[in-house]
This record gives structure tokens, C-alpha cells and sequence, in this order.
């Protein structure tokens, strides 16, 4: 089962490790589609920890921590 959950689709994605400014024990990886919206990848983190999805201020990191950019455009 772990190849499958491994195996990427046709399409390009990227798997990212989200945490939550509120909730301290929070993390999980959530696989994105670069094809897909910001908002849709909100609608499903919204599932993910319940924070509504006008409530969400998404920022992207690296691996070193270092902020690479905001996503404030829904898009």
C-alpha cells in the first residue's frame, strides 16, 4: 500500500507538510496538484483541520524554513 500512496499521477504534484499557527500538534503531508487551484487545495485542508477556508493565510516554506512566498491569490 505504501507504493501506491508513493506514486505520483500523470499530472505534476508536490507533497507538502502543513501545519496550523493554532494548533500546536497539527502536521500533516497533503499531495497538491500543481494544476489544481489555491482554493481548491484550501476546500480540501479544510477537511483536513477544520479552519474555514476564509479564515486561511497560507505561506509557503523550504525545507530550511525559509519563507519562499504568500497564498493570497485564490488561483
Amino acid at each position: 500500500m505504501a507504493s501506491r500512496l508513493q506514486k505520483i499521477e500523470t499530472d505534476e504534484s508536490v507533497l507538502l507538510r502543513v501545519t496550523h499557527s493554532n494548533l500546536q500538534t497539527f502536521s500533516v503531508d497533503i499531495r497538491f496538484s500543481l494544476q489544481s487551484t489555491v482554493k481548491a487545495f484550501k476546500d480540501k485542508l479544510w477537511r483536513k483541520c477544520g479552519t474555514s477556508v476564509n479564515s486561511m493565510s497560507l505561506h509557503l516554506y523550504d525545507d530550511a524554513n525559509t519563507k519562499l512566498a504568500d497564498l493570497a491569490d485564490d488561483s
